[in-house]
């Protein structure tokens, strides 16, 4: 499985398998077997226990900051598996494509418009994260297609107000709401539509 860096280099890994049912338990934001899994050198529960409880993936207040914009959109990546939380076999594919405006505060069903939804759809499908062209019945997306794919990071990576966002969390120890690397490339993936461009 894919992390950012080798392991024993500071970021949290999930260990074991994300098995179950489509009607499976959800796994609570309060549950200790959070913090079971990770491995490391105390970091990953550090950064597990801040997502839990500072949204934004601000995880400064806990005593852990991420030393790159690499690390950062890990941790934002799973401050929003946690923000959601999940059933233990993942997010249905639709539930999951909600989750991201709600992530990006485009919580009013007139945000959830038809062409950027679809757009977004596209674009996770490009990446990987979604296993088939359309959507399929009980179709479900697993922490590890989503969290730990290496190319939705590189590409949240490569979003220019994401780097943005880094700086200021740098410079003030936490980025303004809504404004963290995955909202800020989701906004950057639907805000196509309405310019005609395509994401390089």
């Amino acid at each position: 499985r894919w992390s950012p860096l080798a392991p024993g280099g500071g970021m949290p890994q999930r260990v074991g398998g994300g098995g179950g049912s489509a009607g499976g338990p959800v796994r609570d934001r309060g549950e200790d077997s959070t913090f079971r899994a990770f491995r490391g050198p105390g970091i990953g529960a550090a950064v597990a226990t801040a997502a839990l409880f500072n949204g934004g993936g601000d995880s400064s207040a806990m005593g852990y900051v991420a030393q790159s914009l690499e690390e950062y959109v890990f941790e934002d990546l799973e401050t929003f598996w946690k923000w959601c939380p999940t059933p233990v076999d993942g997010l249905h594919r639709c539930g999951l494509l909600m989750k991201l405006f709600d992530y990006c505060g485009l919580t009013r069903k007139e945000n959830k418009i038809a062409n950027k939804v679809r757009r977004l759809d596209i674009e996770l499908r490009a990446l990987g994260v979604m296993a088939t062209d359309q959507v399929e019945a009980h179709q479900r997306v697993s922490y590890e297609a989503f969290v730990q794919s290496r190319r939705l990071h590189e590409a949240v990576v490569r979003c220019s107000d994401a780097r943005v966002a880094w700086e200021q969390k740098r410079r003030v120890g936490k980025c303004a709401e809504g404004r963290t690397p995955l909202a800020l490339w989701v906004h950057s993936i639907i805000s196509q539509v309405e310019t005609g461009q395509s994401q390089a």
